[in-house]
């Protein structure tokens, strides 16, 4: 007979959100910019930077978010560009991505301008894995990803959310998908990709969260109304990522 998953959340965890939010709210609980991931970036995106076999492509500080927003939804089949007022994130985002032409791919696609005239456009994917660090406290998450760079300099920002997604709006594996996505399996470097990224973190004294518990539930904790939660399910309570990862209007 199977056994069923823990639905306790691990101690060290626990513990950290309990901190965090004693009174059972998700907000801003430290000042952005007295965070303390300004204190080890540099040595973070060393560390990043110097992994086998991969390349540091993107870097995202959610305080320095340009006037003139050039960032695109990978979803947004328009490719239009994320509104200026978009929310801000209260986490870091880094994308390393593998070297080698297994781990790219071709995207193409045509799409109308403003009089209705349709351009045919083209991108180079590349795979890895997208990295989302917590302004709030030492945790950090990882997920296999990809990222697209225009032939017209434009760039897709990636994110630690689901992305993909089954056909009854369920997220999708992500092994599954680039296993079908990249013909020749790069899927085996991806999770090499996530162990080195884990051990890099580490260093620096910040933990991942596992899959197994990023989707568990917090009893009790909820977020305030200006907060957006990624499992945001009225009356629900918020999962371990949320409490770290999230988006403030």
């Amino acid at each position: 007979m199977k056994k069923k998953p823990s639905t306790s959340i691990r101690k060290d965890i626990r513990a950290a959100i309990d901190k965090l939010y004693p009174d059972g709210i998700i907000e801003w609980t430290v000042s952005p910019d007295e965070s303390y991931i300004y204190e080890k970036i540099g040595d973070v995106t060393r560390r990043l930077s110097a992994i086998e076999d991969a390349s540091l492509l993107r870097v995202i500080d959610p305080l320095d978010r340009p006037e003139q927003s050039h960032r695109y939804d990978l979803d947004d089949d328009e490719h239009e560009p994320i509104p200026d007022d978009s929310p801000m994130p209260s986490y870091f985002v880094f994308f390393v991505g593998l070297k080698g032409k297994d781990a790219r791919f071709d995207h193409d696609g045509a799409e109308p301008d403003d009089d209705g005239e349709m351009h045919d456009f083209h991108a180079i994917g590349t795979v890895g894995c997208t990295v989302g660090i917590s302004l709030l406290a030492p945790f950090a998450y990882v997920k296999l990803g990809e990222v697209l760079d225009y032939d017209d300099g434009n760039q897709t920002e990636p994110d630690i959310w689901p992305d993909v997604y089954e056909l009854d709006g369920t997220p999708r594996d992500l092994v599954e998908h680039y296993d079908e996505l990249m013909d020749s399996g790069p899927v085996a470097r991806m999770q090499a990709l996530r162990e080195s990224i884990e051990l890099a973190l580490k260093a620096e004294g910040i933990t991942v969260v596992p899959d197994e518990e990023a989707t568990k539930r917090v009893p009790g904790l909820k977020a305030e109304d200006e907060v957006i939660i990624c499992s945001d399910s009225g009356s629900r309570t918020a999962t371990v990522l949320d409490a770290f990862f999230f988006l403030t209007m």
